[in-house]
């Protein structure tokens, strides 16, 4: 395997492999407790060592990667109090950006959440699990694009990253409910109520922890 494409001043061989890993492992394509040698990674990218090592630091960083003392690096297995601890920091990012979102809601931001919205209403309705998946994204980052803070879009996606790699199970009768919750979302950002929406955004988040069950006693 090689670089799809050559590295340029902007985009370092070490970004090539930072975003085809992640990819990888997103797509579950890179397994849970897979061991990973920069050796042979080097190799299938076409690269030297270096920009290997450089892109799983940043892997490791983000919570996809773990470092393995002389044998390279391990894919995470992620426990459910990790997963737990994960959500709580996903939770408070997202129910912050919905509260400022409220605070500050434009009418251009307003237009594109309830577009969205009502889009996922069709999705809920028909069942279509997939396509609600799908949409779900677009409507919470349409939430966050809201509060207008770049700092926090960019730690938001990252959280986003990592609650993909964890496949967090869903049960497919949760929609409705789900569907609902945004609703509510919408209602309490259109009324500009900071702390309804901070109350039902952490409510809404905190779903995922109920999915993953409950952590092993320490």
């Amino acid at each position: 395997m090689t670089l799809l494409q050559p590295a340029t001043p902007r985009v370092s061989k070490a970004d090539l492999v930072f975003e085809e890993l992640r990819r990888q492992l997103l797509a579950g394509e890179r397994k849970a407790g897979e061991v990973l040698s920069t050796y042979t990674l080097a190799e299938e990218f076409g690269v030297s060592r270096r920009p290997v090592m450089d892109a799983v630091a940043r892997l490791q960083g983000a919570g996809f990667l773990e470092v393995v003392s002389q044998v390279g690096c391990r894919v995470v297995m992620p426990s459910v109090r990790d997963m737990h601890n994960h959500m709580d920091v996903t939770t408070a990012l997202n129910a912050f950006a919905a509260k400022v979102a409220a605070q500050q809601i434009t009418p251009d931001a307003l237009d594109r959440i309830q577009a969205i919205c009502d889009e996922l209403d069709t999705y809920a309705a028909e069942g279509d699990a997939e396509a609600f998946d799908r949409v779900n994204v677009g409507f919470h980052r349409a939430v966050v694009a809201a509060a207008e803070n770049p700092r926090l879009t960019a730690l938001t996606e990252q959280a986003w990253d990592l609650t993909r790699f964890f496949r967090y199970p869903r049960p497919p009768d949760m929609i409705p409910q789900l569907q609902q919750e945004h609703r509510e979302l919408l209602a309490a950002i259109r009324d500009g109520d900071g702390e309804a929406a901070y109350r039902i955004s952490e409510i809404h988040q905190t779903h995922a922890k109920e999915w993953a069950g409950a952590p092993d006693p320490d």
